[in-house]
């Protein structure tokens, strides 16, 4: 038993070295995003419950606000992610995409209602710059062939991250355990009184979640730095003549254009749907498990159950179309 982690250290590094270099690279940027995503989803599963604490004494619905800022500018900052990946590169992108949720972690290590709102519009820009980069960066790596498995093979990966999250919040969580009272005949009985103190995170754990959740997410801006950026765009056809590149207003014009054809228009209804329900599942439904009363005085821990339960989900799906593709 003790060659076996020598042993599949070894087939671990063989498979890699065998490893086609695109392949490799959209496994580090899988990677580098699962440790950014891990601190980002976690911390929105909690951040209402968080910021309504009678501890921080801000405004109750400030956490929902915060959201809404993110995917307010996320929303906008996607019509000039473009130009900023074509002066930055895909690379450094993403990098100024990973400081700029860093930003946002950090700042609840000394929650301020002003700094949550303007880190909240921060972490916006980022986060359309970061998913405009990544998109441009898996395109760089993958052939006609292979565009389709590099996609899955990213986001089954990727999408740990919610499961792994689950598991770091249970262990914070775990021991908030019922209150215990003794009875008169030496018994114990489970409280089932439910006071609004026992959805309130402590000071104390707050500081340790998001310590963790900032250097988590320095550690992803670190592999993203790391990246190799291809000497060739591999989706360029080997004829002689190379396309010309775009020029910034060029691509922002684009953007616009591409708004508005009518297969843009129709997929428009399909995220529509989708943002919708990003919101549901990451923010409103894990706020609404916390102030469940019926559900016990530690509610926290369904909390990470259901990221855990979420992140099996979606990672199985992704492996499953992985999976057809190879």
């Amino acid at each position: 038993m003790i060659f076996l982690p020598r042993k599949f250290s070894r087939f671990l590094r063989r498979r890699i070295a065998r490893m086609n270099p695109g392949t490799f690279n959209v496994l580090q940027l899988a990677i580098g995003f699962l440790c950014i995503f891990f601190a980002f989803n976690s911390q929105g599963f909690i951040e209402q419950t968080v910021v309504s604490s009678k501890e921080y004494k801000l405004y109750k619905h400030a956490g929902y606000i915060s959201m809404a800022i993110i995917y307010g500018v996320f929303t906008l900052a996607n019509f000039i992610a473009a130009p900023i990946v074509g002066i930055l590169g895909p690379k450094w992108a993403m990098v100024f995409g990973a400081t700029c949720y860093a930003i946002f972690q950090a700042g609840f290590l000394f929650l301020n209602e002003y700094f949550l709102y303007a880190s909240s519009a921060v972490i916006g820009l980022g986060a359309a710059v970061i998913w405009t980069a990544q998109g441009n960066y898996i395109a760089i790596n993958s052939t006609e062939e292979t565009a389709s498995k590099n996609s899955s093979l990213f986001w089954a990966v990727s999408q740990v991250c919610l499961a792994g999250g689950g598991v770091f919040l249970y262990a914070i969580f775990a021991n908030d355990d019922d209150t215990h009272e003794k009875k008169n005949d030496g018994s114990i009985e489970t409280s089932t009184h439910h006071d609004d103190a026992d959805d309130d995170i402590s000071k104390s754990k707050v500081r340790i979640l998001y310590t963790v959740f900032t250097a988590v997410t320095l550690a992803g801006a670190v592999i993203l730095a790391l990246l190799r950026i291809p000497k060739e765009d591999r989706l360029i056809s080997d004829e002689s003549e190379e396309t010309p590149k775009p020029t910034q207003k060029e691509l922002l014009v684009s953007t616009f254009k591409l708004l508005a054809t009518k297969r843009m228009m129709f997929l428009s209804i399909a995220f529509m749907y989708t943002g919708i329900e990003l919101s549901f599942w990451s923010s409103i439904y894990p706020t609404c498990i916390s102030y469940t009363k019926d559900l016990g005085t530690n509610t926290k821990k369904f909390i990470a159950f259901n990221a855990i339960a979420q992140g099996m989900g979606q990672f199985a799906c992704k492996f499953y179309f992985l999976s057809s593709l190879t």
